[in-house]
Parts: structure tokens; C-alpha cells; sequence
């Protein structure tokens, strides 16, 4: 797992990952309200990590949000929340990445879950 995650996150990935944050922040920003109270913790501090997380994972950019709302209670900043939460979400993270994993195996693309050249990668047909 090291030698997967030394490779993904190596300097000649740094301005690729750079983007997906900044795409996620400037994403999150633009759905802000423009009037009224703000919240930055719900609105941008909890959403971010998980839009990242899906983004760099390659989830299809519809399954984002799908992803980010399974994850919430995993990234929460306010942790009383009961722990079936947690469990309900990491299942449906799991669900979630299964899919994007049994859609790389046919569609294999060039993000950090499957792009064929990390050590020990076998594509299949």
C-alpha cells in the first residue's frame, strides 16, 4: 500500500491534484449563498475533503455528490452524531467505490484508482 501511495502522490502529480482541490474549493464556493448567513464548515471545511477523496478516486463526476453525502459523517467537524452514522456511511462509501473499481476494471482512465501504471496493476478485459 505504501509503494501504491509513494507513486500516486509523487511531485510530477502534485499540479494534477493541486487542480482537483482547487476545482473542488472554487465547486464548493460557487454554491455558497450569495446573501444571507454562511456556514464554512458545512458549506466548504466538511464537503472538501470528501469531494477530493471521490475526484482523485475517479468517480464520475455524478457520483460525487453521492459519495460526499455517504462520507459526511466521516469528515464531520461536530462528532455527536451516533455511530450508526458512521457505520451506515462507510457502508455506502464502500458501495460507492466498488462501483468505481468494477468500472475501472472495464474503463480504465488515468486517476489514482486504477490507471495501469502503479506497481503491481493488472488490467483485465
Amino acid at each position: 500500500m505504501r509503494r501504491l501511495a509513494t507513486t500516486a502522490f509523487a511531485p510530477e502529480h502534485h499540479a494534477a491534484h493541486k487542480r482537483v482541490v482547487g476545482d473542488a474549493a472554487k465547486r464548493l464556493i460557487a454554491d455558497l449563498p450569495a446573501s444571507g448567513e454562511l456556514d464554512l464548515t458545512s458549506g466548504l471545511c466538511e464537503p472538501l475533503p470528501p469531494r477530493v477523496i471521490g475526484t482523485l478516486l475517479g468517480l464520475p463526476q455524478e457520483e460525487l455528490d453521492r459519495f460526499q453525502t455517504a462520507v459526511r459523517p466521516m469528515f464531520a467537524i461536530d462528532t455527536s452524531e451516533e455511530g450508526y452514522a458512521i457505520q451506515g456511511a462507510l457502508g455506502a462509501m464502500l458501495m460507492l467505490v466498488a462501483g468505481a473499481i468494477n468500472d475501472k476494471r472495464k474503463h480504465p482512465g488515468d486517476d489514482m484508482l486504477w490507471d495501469g501504471s502503479l506497481p503491481g496493476t493488472v488490467r483485465t478485459a
